[in-house]
């Protein structure tokens, strides 16, 4: 984060899963409530939550993490970034693993920032559903999603703070974390 948008980043301490969050038949967690979570504890002007919990959203089987365009937080889980590439049957490295929690945190930010999807696949904006797809895609925005940035914020200050960033904690802690349009990316499918 603090290379893609020269920003100050400031780590908090890990906060706790609430357990109204976990539905029992889906055995996951609600991500709007994680997001709130984030929303309440971040110190900066935008916050992202880091959880290693299974997520979805309203009616997606799954998603990557959550955030809500030009909203003060957001939540993104290590949990299904942890999975293989379809049609690979090896677990992928902990650098891949650490370079996909890159990507998703700067896309994130970017939706917090004003950043909406993009039509460039190669692009950190741009939506996807699969772990492939963020294989795929560039760690940075392309061009035009940068100046739409810059443009957006021009009359802001410089180094302003972003986010609190908590680092991937056990299976039932939360690190960095919100609220006006929400983007999700993951399993658009219902729930069967």
């Amino acid at each position: 984060l603090r290379s893609e948008y020269s920003i100050g980043v400031v780590v908090t301490k890990p906060q706790s899963v609430p357990h109204s969050a976990f539905d029992r038949d889906r055995n996951q967690y609600e991500a709007g409530e994680l997001v709130d979570l984030a929303a309440k504890t971040g110190q900066g002007k935008k916050s992202l939550g880091v959880t290693t919990v299974y997520l979805y959203y309203r009616d997606r089987n799954y998603v990557f993490g959550i955030a809500y365009l030009n909203g003060k937080g957001s939540i993104v889980s290590t949990h299904r970034l942890k999975k293989t590439t379809a049609g690979s049957n090896t677990t992928p490295s902990s650098d891949a693993v650490v370079e996909r929690l890159q990507k998703e945190a700067n896309h994130f930010a970017g939706n917090m920032l004003g950043l909406e999807h993009c039509s460039n696949d190669r692009c950190v904006m741009s939506f996807t559903s699969t772990v492939t797809g963020i294989d795929k895609q560039n760690k940075s925005l392309c061009g035009q999603c940068h100046r739409e940035l810059i443009s957006a914020h021009s009359s802001e200050p410089e180094n302003q703070d972003l986010a609190d960033i908590f680092g991937p904690g056990n299976d039932r802690e939360t690190r960095v974390y919100t609220a006006d349009r929400e983007w999700a990316r993951g399993d658009d499918s219902e729930k069967n």
